[in-house]
């Protein structure tokens, strides 16, 4: 059996939060800066100093455990904005790769990489890999092991490699099959109402579409769902 989640009270919570994270360039959440301010500093990438790579590696929590190359993720951060061309499904395993050798314990970074490419390149379709996302995606996907278990992981190896493609592949099919259903469009409606009226690089949709918003709202969707099926209870 799969997990089950009580979809209205996620929808909400997805719905605050993407508001929430998504507010003015200038605000704070939560004590960090907003989605917004990265989208502003990152469209602004010759700028962008080994203090602004550590405060987004904090801001996203990417700093467990983890010791950087601070001046080598701003350059990484600089060519990902100024490259033209750009396949998701290939650069963020790419990214995560050139990342590795931007930590000093070596490991691929996955998160890091699309988390930093979802704000340095918010007209492409990219989706966050995230460990409560990937458990949403497994569960949307009915993926039980021989014995009918969830699988909790199915988008890392048993040597730890990283699938990224798959992953994609599955967050692709789920946001389609999200962008065909009357309660989560009445929600992101309401997500982008909101998000437009603030003062900032999402004021206009003709700088950033409102494609970027939905996979926002969708982020927080699978992300709440991750945490549902992990904790067996709904957040407060």
């Amino acid at each position: 059996m799969t997990a089950t989640y009580p979809r209205a009270k996620l929808l909400d919570q997805a719905s605050d939060d993407t508001i929430r994270w998504l507010s003015g360039p200038d605000e704070k959440v939560l004590g960090k800066p907003s989605d917004q301010f990265w989208l502003r500093l990152f469209a602004s990438a010759y700028e962008i100093t080994p203090a602004d790579a550590h405060k987004f590696l904090v801001t996203f929590q990417l700093t467990n455990r983890v010791k950087w190359d601070k001046e080598r993720v701003a350059e990484l951060i600089r060519g990902l904005v100024h490259s033209e061309h750009m396949e998701p499904i290939v650069a963020i395993p790419a990214l995560a790769e050139d990342l590795r050798a931007a930590n000093a314990r070596g490991t691929k970074q996955t998160s890091a990489a699309s988390k930093l490419a979802t704000f340095a390149k918010p007209f492409q379709p990219i989706f966050i890999w995230d460990n409560l996302a990937r458990r949403s995606a497994a569960n949307r996907l009915k993926l039980t092991n021989r014995i009918g278990r969830p699988v909790r992981n199915p988008f890392v190896s048993n040597s730890g490699e990283h699938d990224y493609a798959a992953y994609y592949t599955a967050s692709e099919e789920t946001f389609a099959e999200e962008l065909s259903r009357p309660d989560f469009l009445e929600k992101l409606d309401a997500v982008i109402q909101n998000v437009r009226s603030v003062d900032g690089p999402l004021s206009r949709a003709s700088d950033i579409p409102d494609e970027f918003i939905a996979r926002r709202f969708l982020d927080k969707l699978m992300f709440w769902e991750g945490w549902t099926i992990l904790n067996r209870e709904l957040p407060d």
